[in-house]
């Protein structure tokens, strides 16, 4: 599975939910969590996939993997503020609102 580490709002339920449609279909090559607008991390994938994952170089990322049409994979909506990343400090200031709002 892959998940990246600067989406703090992603929850241990999400990560799971996206577990468990790879579990529940077994011909998929991977489930991905997605806002509407294609497969994003978290995405976890069958273990057939790994030479296809370690084939990636540079910043090409497992998107590449996703839109191809060679490998079949299940979509799991969340929450937009799931995706919410913290790369800058605008976008940290966003997030810690957020939290603080919801306290």
């Amino acid at each position: 599975m892959m998940i990246l580490a600067d989406q703090p709002l992603l929850q241990a339920q999400d990560i799971n939910r996206v577990a468990e449609v790879l579990t529940a279909n077994k011909l998929c090559d991977y489930a991905a969590a997605t806002d509407g607008g294609g497969g994003k991390p978290p995405v976890a994938f069958r273990v057939h996939m790994l030479g296809a994952l370690l084939s990636l170089s540079g910043d090409e990322g497992a998107r590449k993997i996703m839109r191809n049409g060679k490998y079949a994979g299940k979509h799991v909506s969340l929450s937009d503020f799931s995706f919410w990343d913290a790369d800058t400090e605008p976008e940290l200031e966003r997030i810690l609102e957020y939290v603080n709002g919801i306290r």
